[in-house]
C-alpha cells in the first residue's frame, strides 16, 4: 500500500487488522493503525498502535463498528508523536490518504469500492452486507471529523 501511495506522496496512513501471524483480523480482534513514511534508499519508518475490538462491537450496527475505527484513527493521528511526524512530512493536502485492509469476503469493484458479501470470523454487524465498506468507513470518518480520505481498500482472496 505504501508503495502505491509513494507515486503521489511519501506518507500513507494504513489501517490493518493484526494477529500474531499476519495482517488479517481473526480471533485476536485487534485493529492496528499505522503510519508508514517512505524515506528513500529502501528505508521506511513505521509507527503503529493497536486497538482492541470488543465482542459487543462484533455484533453492533455497522455504524458503531465504523465509528470505532474512525475514532481509533483520530486518536492515533492526534497523539503528539504521530502528529509531529505528519507535520514534519506534510504534503500540499491537509487530508491524509488511507489504505484500508478489510479481511472479509468483499466484491471489490474498484480500488476504493467494495460490497461486503457476508460476515465471517464471528462478526455479524447489521447494515453492512451488500453495502460498500469504503463508503461506510468514509461516512464514519466524516461524521467524526477525521480529516482522512479512504484512497484504497485491500482484502485477501477468499474462496466463495
Amino acid at each position: 500500500m505504501a508503495l502505491l501511495s509513494s507515486l503521489v506522496q511519501n506518507e500513507m496512513l494504513v489501517v490493518a487488522p493484526i494477529t500474531t501471524e499476519s495482517l488479517i483480523l481473526t480471533a485476536t480482534l485487534f485493529l492496528s493503525v499505522c503510519l508508514i513514511t517512505l524515506k528513500g534508499n529502501h528505508e521506511l519508518e513505521s509507527h503503529q498502535k493497536a486497538f482492541k475490538v470488543s465482542e459487543q462491537l462484533q455484533h453492533a450496527e455497522i455504524t458503531q463498528l465504523m465509528d470505532f475505527i474512525a475514532v481509533s484513527i483520530k486518536e492515533f493521528i492526534n497523539s503528539q508523536h504521530i502528529n509531529a511526524k505528519i507535520v514534519e512530512h506534510s504534503t500540499n493536502s491537509d487530508t491524509l490518504e488511507l489504505g484500508f485492509t478489510f479481511s472479509f469476503p468483499v466484491a471489490q469493484t474498484a480500488i476504493d469500492a467494495g460490497k461486503l458479501l457476508r460476515w465471517t470470523k464471528g462478526f455479524n454487524c447489521p447494515g453492512a452486507v451488500g453495502n460498500d465498506i469504503v463508503q461506510l468507513l468514509q461516512a464514519a470518518l466524516d461524521r467524526n471529523s477525521v480529516n482522512v480520505h479512504v484512497g484504497m481498500m485491500l482484502h485477501p482472496l477468499f474462496r466463495l
